[in-house]
């Protein structure tokens, strides 16, 4: 992608549509959406920018040059089409207030002028309005016969269907504030002049967009993923989505519709903002490591023909079930307590990379056996991702290897995958290493820290609480806010450093946890000897100093390797 093609433009709405340029709305996007919360925001919008006289953005919109005057929206078409539906309220109004004073005839009136200027010229042949805007195939016919040509549709509103009432209610709701801003002038020429002055002196200029020219749909593509990498949605998703509609299209009109329907079931459900990871772990599932640039141009790359898009789309509705089942992790899905269990653990450390290799198994091998491969990668995870926080710069290559041989039918069982998760699966020795020094802030992260400590309860002391129902408090021996008498033994620093410590954790009833509060530890000790915990009433120290959290997090540890442990690794 050139960098000239990124350059920004800070374009009114009447540069936009000026020097004969014509945009197109590509033929599968999706159709018209906006609605009334919507509408009443840009109108808002519209009206403190009228009294501040000041210039309203409206965003970006980014397009692709298909010739001279002929541009390709690739994203913005809903904001820009609901302007051009208030010009086209705006000229309906001013056109009966021309005509209330001067009669029908057209030639010389401002709503001519400023319709071909705004909205599109006349054909000479036809005498029918030529839009500078052209919708998707399927809004096209009703905006282009009826609203552009500043007519009522034929058919009563009440029968409308779709975008097409949704353009139309539109429509509605401007005419009438517009009514409402200049109908109490009862001078029908001075009305006529503060309507046009507002469409060409206010609108067209102070209505202003940040137009971005790309080269071409996959330029577009490359430039979403860079602004959603910056946290800026975009709709990427959308642009993938044409592109494969494009592709069905070959087969016939027939075969559009089910592709929509089911790609749209898919995605629904999907979060656009994850829409993009989720493509590339089905990619990385069945083909070597594609990067997240990569995604748009390898889908076009491989998919080419209609027969292969819907081999994408049918690929895409199965592992969208395993995908959303991870995501939410409901036991229903998972059949077996303990699959559901490391779901809702993987979700809970915040790790995805891993995902292509579920898929591929979800894809190949056994329910059960998919199973098998979760519950390791909750362990591996736990070590690698958790305490270790070791680099993922080589886990993503490691996952899409075994996903392929698991594709490609070379790995046949959850045995052979999870012997081949050995170089993720840290050792014993490095694991307590960690362990021995991990700090996790039970305000950022309170399910985990009990999860860690109702494991190790539970590996203990046999007791089998439900980290995630049952009541217990994560109780600080050391206080997160320690009093004078606690700064004996710990340095404001070092008071600081050890708070966090899973060596400074216990379970408390939450009652004995709100007395607790800084309290001296051989006050605290009083009441840990009563509480159901063993993990807490077994403490057996006289005093709490940092040698002696660090003393016990070393013992900690080496409880931890023989919980979160895959045999024979």
């Amino acid at each position: 992608m050139n960098n000239h093609t990124l350059t920004p433009k800070y374009l009114s709405i009447g540069e936009v549509f000026s020097n004969g340029k014509r945009y197109e709305i590509p033929a599968y996007q999706r159709d018209y959406s906006w609605r009334l919360e919507h509408w009443e925001d840009l109108w808002l919008d519209l009206e403190e920018a009228e009294t501040s006289r000041k210039p309203h953005y409206m965003g970006s919109i980014v397009l692709v040059q298909k010739s001279h005057h002929l541009f390709q929206i690739i994203d913005g078409q809903q904001r820009l089409v609901t302007l051009s539906l208030l010009v086209i309220s705006a000229l309906r109004f001013l056109k009966k207030t021309e005509e209330e004073y001067l009669g029908t005839k057209e030639e010389g009136k401002r709503w001519t002028k400023l319709r071909d200027s705004l909205l599109g010229s006349q054909n000479p042949v036809s005498l029918r309005q030529e839009p500078r805007l052209f919708l998707n195939k399927r809004d096209n016919p009703f905006y282009e016969s009826y609203l552009v040509n500043l007519k009522d549709p034929i058919v009563h509103k009440a029968a409308l269907k779709g975008a097409d009432k949704l353009l139309w209610e539109a429509i509605e709701f401007f005419e009438i504030k517009i009514k409402e801003k200049f109908s109490k002038i009862s001078d029908l020429n001075l009305r006529a002049e503060k309507i046009s002055a507002y469409l060409y002196d206010f609108f067209a200029v102070n209505v202003v967009f940040v137009v971005i020219s790309v080269e071409d749909e996959v330029s577009a593509y490359a430039f979403f993923e860079t602004l959603n990498a910056r946290g800026v949605e975009l709709t990427a998703g959308d642009l993938l989505k044409n592109y494969l509609l494009s592709v069905v299209s070959q087969a016939g009109e027939s075969q559009i519709c089910s592709a929509l329907v089911r790609w749209d079931r898919i995605f629904n459900s999907i979060p656009s903002k994850e829409s993009t990871a989720f493509l590339r772990h089905y990619l990385n599932s069945r083909m070597q490591l594609v990067r997240r640039d990569r995604v748009y141009k390898t889908i076009k790359e491989s998919y080419k023909s209609p027969s292969e898009a819907f081999d994408l789309i049918e690929g895409l509705e199965k592992v969208s079930l395993i995908h959303l089942a991870l995501d939410d992790p409901m036991p229903d899905f998972f059949n077996d307590p303990k699959v559901h269990e490391s779901a809702r653990r993987l979700k809970m450390y915040r790790v995805t990379q891993y995902r292509p290799l579920i898929f591929a198994a979800y894809n190949r091998l056994t329910f059960e056996e998919t199973g098998a491969i979760l519950k390791a990668l909750d362990i591996l995870s736990f070590r690698y991702h958790v305490i270790c926080e070791k680099s993922t710069n080589k886990i993503e290559d490691i996952y899409n290897q075994i996903a392929l041989n698991v594709f490609k039918n070379e790995y046949t069982s959850s045995r052979q995958v999870i012997a081949a998760l050995k170089p993720l699966y840290v050792p014993d020795d490095e694991f307590v290493e960690s362990f021995s020094k991990k700090e996790i802030s039970s305000r950022s992260y309170p399910k985990l820290v009990r999860y860690i400590l109702f494991e190790i309860n539970r590996q203990m002391y046999q007791q089998t609480y439900s980290y995630e129902n049952h009541s217990a408090s994560i109780e600080h021996v050391l206080p997160e806010n320690p009093d004078e008498s606690w700064l004996k033994d710990f340095s404001s620093e070092k008071a600081l450093n050890y708070t966090s410590r899973l060596g400074n954790y216990l379970l408390l009833e939450p009652k004995s946890n709100r007395e607790c509060s800084n309290l001296s530890f051989n006050e605290k000790k009083e009441k840990y000897l009563l509480s159901e915990y063993k993990l807490t009433s077994e403490l057996k120290y006289d005093e709490w100093t940092p040698s002696i959290i660090e003393e016990r997090q070393r013992k900690l540890a080496k409880v931890a390797t023989s919980i979160w442990k895959i045999e024979g690794l």
